[in-house]
C-alpha cells in the first residue's frame, strides 16, 4: 500500500516511473497495512507515556478496507491519464 501512496504522488507530480505495484498480493496487504497509528497516553503526562508507552498496548491501529480501495482507484485513474489538473 505504500507504493500505492508513493506511485499516485509521482503520477501527480509528472515524475517519472520506474516501477510498479504488485497487484497480485495487494489484498493481504490490505489486512496488514495501518494507514494510522493513535496513541492514547499521548496527552497524558510524561511519566505515565514513559512508564508505559513502549509496550504499545495503548496503540489503536486504523484501518479502513473502503479508503484502501479508495487509494488503488486513485492510482489507476492516475496512471491511465484520466484524471488531469485545471
Amino acid at each position: 500500500m505504500e507504493q500505492v501512496i508513493l506511485l499516485s504522488s509521482l503520477y501527480r507530480l509528472k515524475e517519472p516511473i520506474k516501477f510498479d505495484v504488485d497487484f497480485r498480493s495487494i489484498e493481504k496487504d490490505m489486512e496488514t497495512f495501518v494507514f494510522f497509528r493513535a496513541n492514547l497516553l499521548a496527552t497524558n503526562r510524561l511519566w505515565l507515556r514513559k512508564a508505559f508507552g513502549k509496550w504499545g498496548v495503548f496503540n489503536f491501529n486504523y484501518q479502513c478496507e473502503a479508503y484502501y480501495w479508495a487509494l488503488l482507484l486513485e492510482h489507476d485513474v492516475l496512471k491511465n491519464g484520466v484524471l488531469t489538473n485545471r
